[in-house]
């Protein structure tokens, strides 16, 4: 339900929003699951498994496969994830929700390179902040993975990897500017052997903005930057140890919902956007260490690992101030044991166990009530996964978890999912089925702000059952492939959150049920097609349509490499349907509901590598130059063209001498 988790990221943001591989085989953004393409979340990143094997609905997208699209900001490229859903309440920088099957934005566990990265105060991950540069791959697991990831897992986990530092020395530097004053600067230094590696990453995001408001014409600018740095050492044949920090630092601007001018009270006047002086800042700091352990020749595998995150997130107003600040620290202890019994040729086992202790503590203040509001909250958690594998036909996965919150007590889940392949088809079923479960927020439990939200200690837990069954069939001996999977999946003890109170468990049921469609079409050497499409019925316990949720969205990305890989040309097509969004009385603030009209959006892109280290790269998005909102009331921006170089330079290994 909208009220539920885009109006208490709208409080804490105060804009009051209504109130890979290579590309011969990637995946990409399509659904389906090809052989060769690697989960490195299936076993907690203890083991990395084949997605052709999941029983899991699985996207991978890989990083080079980004870079190639020419994608800047992570939210644009899971807007061809079939299951997806992307909000964004402003420019770049503004908050940006991903929601899954229908789900609320923080239903979703988000996790970079094993770190939570779900903002402590409001349980959701905020996308904008994830701009692409460093990234390695990115993993979309589909459905109820409580079992194994715990909270916020509930519709899915989104699982983003950093690229490390073994091999070569390189580095890169990348760029650009274009419309609305856009400029941005990408750096990059990496490399290392087995024995010891390391990487940096810096990216520099700045835009004049452009008006985000229905009445005026401010334009409202943004400015982002990132870091990040990882690396290792492996002190022996079976023992390594290696971590990373990563900081980000934005500022934008960003408007008010307000009462037309003129208005005056009577009816329904619903509320529109009108430009205001009003910035917002965020910051947020990541830091992890882990010492791993390989035992017998690598089938026994331990981690140790602790991290730190904290997140400061503060709004300007003319007159007023408000501030929201949560920490996160985790000590997590995995395991994971491969086996096989003798006798049973072919057939493989593993056990994955979890130990975790995690700490939450949240502060926020404003203007009106400056002593800092300041509360802690501690889980402990147990899990354990089995693998079953019959060499490539059969796989089978079983996961049950146990939480322990000082807040809420005691919890359990659990998760099943299974893949069978027909060889003489090379028809592919897969199945999954379990429980899912989302803690109220810290800002749900905690938070105060005078005259617009009241807390509510004596909030439950959000429950959720769901299961999804699907089939993969490959057509012309692999060159194309399709994936079709139903779904479907209820919400119990919904949180809805109103100006009219505190926030409050519903009783009804939720229901969000659908269809997701993906193919890749490989129909001549060079030239690759990414197709998808979802269908969505997601209804609140009142039998509403849920909001910000289209029923119907597909989307299709063909790049094309030709003139011996130098040269390469890209067109994407997104298109999202109709949908449902909530609007405010002016006067009275009473909830109305409107509809938000469909559009297509088209990216074209092309670039030409003019040496081996130098590439000129051009796009241009929205080529249609359509009008829509994501959000009511909220403008986007219109055709805009960028280019850019990027240089690249890499350590050539020597050729090794004769007889040597």
């Amino acid at each position: 339900m909208w009220g539920c988790r885009t109006g208490r990221t709208a409080v804490l943001a105060m804009l009051m929003l209504a109130g890979a591989v290579d590309e011969g085989r990637a995946q990409g953004t399509g659904a389906t699951p090809l052989e060769g393409i690697i989960i490195q979340s299936g076993d907690l990143g203890l083991a990395p498994s084949d997605s052709g094997t999941s029983g899991t609905a699985v996207t991978v997208v890989s990083g080079e496969q980004l870079r190639r699209q020419q994608v800047r900001h992570v939210s644009d490229a899971l807007r061809l994830v079939p299951g997806l859903s992307v909000s964004r309440s402003g420019n770049p920088a503004g908050v940006t929700q991903v929601r899954v099957r229908g789900a609320e934005g923080n239903h979703v566990l988000v996790m970079i390179d094993g770190v939570k990265a779900n903002d402590t105060p409001t349980g959701e991950f905020d996308f904008s902040d994830l701009l692409v540069g460093d990234i390695e791959r990115i993993e979309v697991l589909r459905g109820p993975q409580s079992g194994l990831w715990g909270s916020n897992a509930l519709a899915g986990v989104i699982n983003v990897v950093t690229r490390g530092g073994k091999g070569p020395a390189r580095a890169t530097l990348t760029a650009e500017a274009g419309a609305f004053d856009m400029r941005r600067v990408a750096m990059a230094l990496r490399g290392g052997t087995e024995a010891a590696w390391g990487s940096l990453s810096f990216i520099s995001y700045e835009t004049g903005g452009y008006n985000l408001a229905t009445f005026g014409s401010e334009r409202d600018p943004a400015r982002q930057s990132s870091f990040a740095a990882n690396g290792g050492f492996r002190l022996s044949p079976f023992f390594s140890v290696f971590g990373g920090v990563r900081a980000m630092s934005k500022s934008f601007g960003f408007d008010d919902f307000g009462t037309p001018p003129g208005a005056v009270p009577g009816g329904f006047t619903p509320q529109i956007l009108v430009d205001a002086p009003n910035r917002g800042r965020k910051e947020t700091r990541v830091a992890y260490a882990t010492a791993q352990l390989e035992l017998l020749d690598g089938r026994w595998v331990q981690k140790l690992t602790g991290s730190f995150s904290e997140s400061d997130d503060r709004s300007l107003l003319p007159g007023f101030t408000f501030q929201a600040g949560g920490e996160r620290r985790r000590l997590t202890y995995t395991s994971r044991l491969a086996f096989e019994v003798p006798g049973l040729s072919g057939v493989k086992h593993a056990v994955t166990g979890l130990a975790e202790k995690e700490w939450e503590d949240f502060t926020t203040s404003n203007t009106f009530a400056p002593a800092a509001i300041e509360r802690r909250r501690l889980l402990d958690s147990l899990a354990l996964q089995y693998t079953g594998e019959v060499g490539r036909m059969l796989s089978l996965k079983a996961a049950v978890r146990l939480d322990d919150s000082s807040a809420f007590g005691r919890f359990d889940t659990w998760s099943l999912s299974a893949s069978y392949t027909m060889k003489p088809t090379g028809s592919r079923l897969h199945a999954s089925v379990g429980t899912g479960v989302v803690l109220p927020s810290m800002y749900e439990q905690f938070g105060e702000f005078p005259g617009f939200f009241t807390p509510n200690p004596d909030l439950r837990p959000e429950r959720s059952f769901g299961w999804d069954v699907g089939i993969e069939q490959p057509f012309l001996d692999g060159r194309v492939v399709v994936d079709v999977t139903y779904f479907d999946q209820d919400l119990q003890d919904e949180i809805f959150s109103s100006f009219a109170g505190p926030p409050r468990n519903l009783t009804g049921r939720s229901d969000r049920r659908g269809v997701e469609v993906s193919g890749r079409i490989k129909p001549m050497p060079g030239l690759t097609i990414l197709t998808s499409y979802t269908f969505l019925d997601a209804r609140d316990g009142d039998g509403l349509v849920e909001v910000r949720r289209p029923r119907h969205a597909a989307s299709a990305d063909a790049i094309w490499t030709f003139a011996g890989d130098k040269a390469r040309v890209g067109l994407g097509v997104v298109f999202n349907g109709r949908m449902r969004d909530v609007v405010r009385d002016a006067f009275t603030f009473a909830e109305g509901r409107v509809v938000l009209g469909d559009y297509t959006l088209v990216r074209l892109t092309g670039s030409y590598r003019l040496t081996e280290q130098l590439e000129l790269f051009a796009r241009v998005e929205n080529l249609l130059d359509q009008r829509y909102q994501e959000i009511y009331g909220v403008n986007t921006p219109g055709l805009a063209a960028y280019a850019g170089l990027r240089l690249r330079l890499e350590e050539r290994a020597q050729a090794s001498r004769p007889g040597r």
